[in-house]
């Protein structure tokens, strides 16, 4: 499924479309709108994430079989609907004979996933970071 390749970064991509949409980040163009000195810093995703973004499930799968979790992803609403079908039918089928677990089972034991949220932040042309020690 398309997720556990934005997700797990595996080689499978049955949401191509998803995967597409999830995977343009447009980094550097908010960069340079902000302008100043930028950083980007990945964000871990902790395992008991309560947040409906996608990859907050990235050790519950089953969650994107609810119709109600794909309804708060807006990334859902660029898969056309017999894509997305078909995919989510593949996720079904493969959670309920456990070959998905055998596959992809990993991230399922992971307290962290690092995927592609970034945190950018941004000081005005002139001002000085400051280091307040960590």
């Amino acid at each position: 499924m398309l997720l556990t390749h934005l997700i797990f970064r595996r080689p499978v991509a049955v949401f191509v479309g998803l995967l597409r949409t999830g995977c343009e980040r447009h980094i550097e163009r908010i960069q340079a709108v902000l302008g100043g000195a930028t950083t980007v810093s990945p964000v871990p995703v902790p395992a008991d994430c309560v947040d409906g973004f996608t990859e907050a499930f990235y050790n519950r799968p089953e969650r994107f079989l609810d119709p109600s979790v794909r309804g708060c992803q807006s990334a859902w609403g660029f898969v056309d609907p017999v894509t997305a079908d078909r995919g989510l039918a593949r996720l079904r089928s493969d959670l309920e004979s456990g070959a998905w677990d055998e596959r992809y089972g990993e991230p399922r034991r992971q307290p962290t996933f690092v995927g592609a949220l970034r945190l950018i932040t941004a000081l005005p042309a002139g001002i000085a970071r400051v280091d307040l020690g960590g």
